[in-house]
């Protein structure tokens, strides 16, 4: 009999000092001389904040989105090969250079440096192809913007 006693006296303690943390608690969010008026009041200054702050992420996901729209059809991947045509001459210093957008369309730059100068080709890509003959080195160019894109 006497043990049932301290266990009931240990879980009325335990359950003031449980109910006095939780009004520390309120305390914290509202002052002890609150209305019930004053807490409906802040309950809706909460909400109106809330609705303030679901507009404000409903339109910077907006404005991501049409960022992400303006983006995608800027040019994406290069693919770049240097490359010596000639014998008499050192090093690569001719190379191809392919620049696609997320379309696969761009554009393929060439340069072929000889000792008596550099010429400069461009041809244009659609699809990932050209309508052009392409060199060994311009398919690789290409090939390399493409894998790029994956």
């Amino acid at each position: 009999m006497m043990l049932v006693a301290i266990v009931a006296l240990t879980l009325s303690a335990l359950s003031l000092y449980l109910s006095y943390l939780a009004g520390k608690k309120i305390e914290g969010i509202m002052p002890a001389s609150s209305e019930p008026t004053d807490i409906i009041k802040r309950l809706t200054i909460h909400k109106a904040r809330q609705k303030d702050l679901k507009r404000l992420i409903d339109s910077i996901r907006q404005k991501q989105e049409e960022q992400e729209r303006q983006i995608s059809p800027s040019l994406k991947s290069i693919g770049l090969v240097r490359f010596n045509p000639y014998r008499d001459t050192g090093g690569d210093q001719s190379f191809a250079l392919c620049i696609l957008d997320s379309n696969k369309d761009g554009i393929l730059v060439t340069a072929i440096h000889a000792r008596e100068g550099t010429r400069i080709y461009a041809k244009s890509i659609e699809g990932g192809n050209s309508s052009h003959e392409l060199s060994n080195e311009e398919q690789q160019a290409v090939k390399q913007a493409l894998e790029l894109k994956k």
